[in-house]
């Protein structure tokens, strides 16, 4: 759960990215779905890892397969943050070939960006949920 301090230090990070008119901001946000921070997002990209890189991620973190599994058991299932997600990227082969694919899913975003800010202003002007109607 993020406390209201730290939820509005990201707001005012992200109007102050979109008065710079930076093309993109990345959330890299735990529980990004528990904690309704997708409604912030136009893109919400989801790494798709096999079980047995999830465990040797953890265990580099020091936790056990209890803590996963602990962890894993109050987030949503890895199947409903796919479909909730607007972009899948596999990572089942090397750390070069992950990097490679992000690279190119962020020019295409990037330059996505550019041209709907070119087409349509509004783009570029930020307005946090609470005024926004929500």
């Amino acid at each position: 759960i993020l406390h209201p301090p730290t939820r509005q230090v990201i707001h005012d990070k992200i109007k102050a990215a979109a008065d710079a008119k930076s093309p993109a901001v990345v959330l890299d946000i735990p529980l990004l779905f528990e904690n309704d921070w997708a409604r912030e997002c136009d893109e919400i990209w989801f790494i798709d890892t096999s079980p047995e890189i999830q465990r040797a991620e953890a265990a580099r973190r020091g936790w056990t397969e209890d803590n996963l599994s602990r962890r894993q058991s109050r987030q949503l299932s890895l199947d409903e943050k796919r479909r909730l997600s607007s972009r899948i990227i596999p990572n089942h082969g090397t750390l070069q070939e992950l990097i490679g694919h992000v690279d190119r899913l962020w020019e295409d975003c990037v330059n996505r960006s550019a041209t709907d800010a070119a087409l349509s202003p509004k783009h570029s002007h930020y307005q946090p949920p609470s005024t926004r109607g929500y």
